[in-house]
């Protein structure tokens, strides 16, 4: 709530706390969604190297748990710092990422 509020100096306090507690119950889906919610303040801030690094934390925490969807939306996120620094190298690497499991996912569901 810091966070959406615009309460920024809060917000990594409570992330933070909140990343403990999953971490406590072993809720990687759950820790990985605190890192998107991190990866996504750090973006609106201009931090974009961080939200690169904090939404691949969360893709590569959820490696074997996480669904197919959830994983091409932090290859988005992990894309869009890339692509606002100008390593268009970076972007497409992730970029790719993102169509090949979205492409799975339509496999899936056809």
């Amino acid at each position: 709530m810091s966070y959406n509020a615009g309460i920024h100096g809060m917000a990594p306090r409570y992330f933070i706390q909140a990343l403990r507690i999953a971490e406590s119950t072993g809720d990687r889906l759950l820790g990985a969604s605190i890192l998107d919610a991190m990866s996504h303040q750090a973006a609106f801030l201009g931090r974009h190297r961080k939200a690169a690094n904090l939404a691949r934390s969360a893709r590569m925490g959820t490696a074997n748990a996480g669904s197919a969807s959830a994983a091409a939306h932090l290859y988005a996120m992990e894309a869009r710092s890339p692509a606002r620094l100008g390593d268009a190298a970076e972007c497409d690497r992730a970029m790719s990422a993102t169509q090949r499991t979205t492409r799975r996912l339509v496999r899936i569901f056809q």
